[in-house]
């Protein structure tokens, strides 16, 4: 599974947001690759999942990309939750 963390340059808190879905990601037994693109080229990209913050959903929603969109892009319970939810777990 290739799940794409989206945020405004592609560094800095898109890092720290693929740290936290990987962990998310483990702590659910799911396996996945997770990169890193910026908001920008993200809607070209392939992949079976984006993970990004609100403020860039509506260009993946609108590309017809699976979204699992974030209030924080730290906080552990949100993305433990929406993951989940996500998954069916």
């Amino acid at each position: 599974m290739k799940v794409l963390v989206v945020c405004g340059c592609g560094f800095g808190s898109g890092l720290i947001l693929k740290d936290n879905v990987e962990k998310a990601l483990a702590e659910l037994g799911i396996s996945a690759s997770v990169e890193v693109r910026a908001y920008t080229v993200a809607d070209t990209e392939d992949a079976d999942l984006f993970v990004t913050h609100t403020a860039f959903a509506d260009k993946l929603e609108s590309a017809g990309k699976p979204v699992v969109v974030l209030h924080s892009m730290v906080d552990m319970k949100e993305i433990r939750s929406k993951l989940k939810e996500y998954f069916g777990k």
